[in-house]
């Protein structure tokens, strides 16, 4: 299932590799295992119900910034936050680490201005006796370019800074208040970095040379969630519009663009739904956090500022999904009543102080207020031959193929065995297997639960066989640790048309 999710009705051996929907990892030739374990709800009791905003690294620690304006240093060692660090005078819009005139700086846009500080400490720690400087001019979103700090307001004008708190206003974008979504540096046609400027109604390249925003030849139709955490991954940069990703690749006097997002081929089930809050990058996948709700608005969508609500509070769903060029995969959904909540900010490191764990390379994010973490691994890996692979053990992993008709919908096929060779497995490390006929998936029919390796065998309709038009399966992998996971190696279906 390497190709990934994403495909409800199979159409012929392109789509053999597919699947509908599913909560295991897929990434693996001739193995369907569970996901790997989440570590989840890291509370910090000091922001009780405030959601988190930014996770930020700055000089080999761990940072997070709620939505009560305050910082915290996290320590992944003991899973807990220090004390407060320092309130910010706004909600905090952005950060990044930079270093200027040889000095390390954290620094953090608030909307109304921005914020830096510097470590006092020998050890380079941000302490609460630390001075934080407050800059007044407005900043949304922040990047570094050609040894300057630049930023961008919610009016759409950008300055720049030699020199940290220096700052020299720059171009403006030709757009009405509130429409920039992100700043970023990537390169031009000409193979040169520049700052871009990602707006609701597409992508603007920074013209130093001239001041002024150029629009470039990724020019969308307006929606509200254009270019929110849009980054540049290995050679191309990808904006996210709603659940859809842009691909756009740069090249000399001409660009590719591409759609490579989750709500390609048919896009995902209704009850799946969400809107991509931010992409980050690893080693082997472009992460998108989905956000399964916005906030709600009753003032036009169009208004300068404002949100609108794509999808109703606790109709959608938050999940992770990670891109590997081939295919889309989940790594982590919200579970139960948690679906509905709010995923915001997350963050790809190896950093957290005092790391108990053999690969302290993590992916980190911020659900419902709380931070969750998953392992990360650095290299293409088969999880049979890593040490210390940790998989999900509270949550069941999830798998449904698509519907299959043998290509011919119009005749009806006759459903005789299904053999599914499994590795892995025991009484404690199970697969369930279901089915489910003529595209009703309101109700899937048990074929029994594998709990020993080797090829098992389920008959169809007490050997008579079992009519079908189209047939779906669903398979449900569960295990009580975390070092352990049912393995499901091969599925074949035995069948017959009627013609």
């Amino acid at each position: 299932f390497r190709g990934g999710i994403g495909v409800e009705r199979m159409e012929g051996a392109k789509d053999v590799d597919r699947a509908w929907w599913s909560t295991c990892s897929l990434r693996y030739k001739r193995h369907l295992v569970l996901p790997a374990k989440t570590s989840e709800g890291v509370e910090n009791s000091d922001a009780d119900g405030e959601s988190l905003d930014i996770i930020q690294e700055y000089n080999g620690e761990l940072y997070c910034i709620y939505s009560n304006k305050k910082i915290y240093k996290f320590n992944s060692g003991n899973d807990g936050f220090g004390g407060e660090l320092n309130e910010l005078p706004s909600q905090a819009t952005d950060a990044l680490q930079v270093r200027m005139g040889g000095t390390l700086y954290l620094v953090i846009a608030t909307g109304t201005g921005y914020t830096y500080v510097t470590a006092g400490e020998s050890d380079g720690i941000l302490i609460s006796g630390d001075t934080y400087n407050d800059d007044a001019t407005d900043a949304k979103f922040l990047t570094f370019w050609d040894d300057k700090l630049c930023g961008i307001d919610n009016t759409g004008q950008m300055w720049y800074a030699s020199t940290i708190g220096t700052d020299v206003n720059d171009a403006k974008l030709p757009l009405p208040d509130g429409h920039v979504t992100d700043l970023f540096v990537a390169r031009n046609a000409s193979g040169n970095p520049v700052i871009y400027a990602m707006t609701k109604e597409g992508l603007f390249a920074h013209d130093f040379s001239n001041n002024k925003f150029v629009e470039t030849q990724l020019a969308l139709p307006f929606h509200n969630e254009n270019g929110k955490g849009s980054i540049r991954w290995r050679d191309s940069v990808y904006i996210p519009a709603g659940l859809g990703i842009y691909k756009y690749i740069n090249g000399s006097n001409s660009a590719v663009v591409s759609v490579v997002g989750a709500d390609r081929d048919d896009g995902l089930p209704s009850d799946n739904r969400g809107s991509i809050a931010q992409l980050l990058g690893t080693h082997n996948d472009l992460i998108a956090l989905v956000d399964g709700t916005l906030t709600p608005s009753n003032v036009d969508m169009f208004a300068s500022g404002n949100e609108s609500s794509v999808i109703s509070d606790t109709t959608g769903y938050s999940a992770i999904l990670g891109w590997n060029e081939i295919g889309w995969e989940v790594k982590w959904t919200a579970a139960g009543t948690d679906q509905g909540k709010k995923i915001t900010s997350g963050y790809v490191t190896d950093v957290g102080g005092n790391l108990a764990s053999t690969n302290p390379y993590r992916l980190y994010w911020g659900f419902d207020g709380d931070l969750y973490y998953q392992q990360l691994q650095s290299d293409v890996i088969n999880p049979n031959q890593v040490v210390n692979y940790k998989y999900e053990d509270d949550v069941d992993g999830l798998h449904y193929t698509p519907w299959f008709s043998a290509d011919q919908v119009e005749v009806d096929k006759l459903a005789l065995e299904l053999k599914i060779e499994t590795d892995d497995c025991s009484s404690t490390q199970t697969v369930a297997v279901a089915y489910a006929l003529d595209y009703d998936d309101s109700s899937y029919t048990s074929m029994g639960t594998i709990t020993s390796d080797g090829t098992t065998t389920y008959t169809f309709g007490s050997s008579l066989g079992t009519a079908f038009r189209a047939i779906q399966f669903k398979l449900t992998l569960a295990t009580d640790t975390q070092n352990a996971s049912p393995d499901v190696v091969n599925m074949s279906l035995i069948y017959r048309k009627k013609l």
